[in-house]
Formats: C-alpha cells, structure tokens, sequence
C-alpha cells in the first residue's frame, strides 16, 4: 500500500508543473495585451472586494466601447493589494488586445500583474523541483529497503507470539 501511495505522490509535482506552465502562459498574455494592446478608456460596471478570514478576493467588471468596434465587457480577478487603488473609480485607462486570452488589462497596474503571474509560476516550479527530489527519494528509499513499517509490524507479531 505504501508503494501505491508512493506512486501517486509523483501526480503533485506534475500538478505543480501544470500550475507553472498556465501561469507563466498567462504573465505572457497579459504582457502581450499590455505592450502591444490599443489604448481605451473602460467604464467600471462592478467592483467587489471580499476580505473575510476565510477568504480574500476581488473582481471589477469592465466595459470598455470602442468606436466602431464591438463592446468588450470582462471580469478581471485581482489580488487585493492591486485593486485597493482602483476601488472608487468610474473609468480606467486600459489597454485592449482582442482575441487574446487576457483581452483587457488596466494600465495603472498591468506591470505589476504580469510580474506577479510570472513570480508565481516560479514558485510552483520551485515547489515541483522540491516535490520531485522528495518523492524521488521516498520511491528509491522504498525501492531498495522495503517498507520499514512492514519490518515493525513483523517484529512486533514475532515478539507477541
């Protein structure tokens, strides 16, 4: 059974590794937007900020109408720390890349998103390289000696008996 579970332990550093990959994806999409998107102005239809124990989370919803072109409306999920600035505001400046996975980004803070989303992906890839020396290890220790709970549990039916 502990061999089993050993086994399974290799799923969360590819889980880790998933996680790196989409955020490292996503700091180069909201770059992308940010560099090279068309400078608009966003109406902000919603904005909500929730700080309970159990959970910390913030969205604004942005409309953003452009001369002849269609309406974008999307909701942007941020960390606290980068939509407190934003909380009172009725327009924002943006940036606007249609057809990118991050259509929108708001230029006040879009460096500081991009960066984090790459911050990010360098933790979990670290978190994957820790995961990987430490399952790695467990599976060659169990490989080569067996079960030492196996050894105990005989030891101890041999002295009862």
């Amino acid at each position: 059974m502990v061999k089993i579970i050993a086994r399974l332990m290799w799923l969360l550093p590819v889980l880790l590794l998933v996680i790196s990959a989409s955020l490292v994806r996503a700091g180069l999409d909201q770059k992308e937007t940010f560099e090279q998107g068309e400078a608009a102005v966003a109406e902000v239809v919603d904005f909500d900020i929730t700080q309970r124990s159990e959970i910390t989370y913030s969205y604004i919803d942005l409309r953003v109408e452009r001369e002849g072109k269609a309406t974008i409306e999307e909701r942007l999920p941020l960390p606290i720390s980068l939509s407190i600035p934003l909380e009172e505001r009725e327009t924002l400046a943006v940036r606007v890349n249609e057809g990118s996975n991050q259509q929108i980004m708001i230029e006040e803070i879009a460096r500081a998103q991009w960066k984090m989303s790459l911050i990010h992906s360098g933790m979990s890839l670290f978190g994957a390289i820790m995961l990987i020396i430490g399952v790695g290890g467990w599976n060659r220790f169990l490989n080569r000696q067996g079960d030492p709970g196996a050894a105990r549990v005989a030891e101890t039916e041999e002295a009862a008996s």
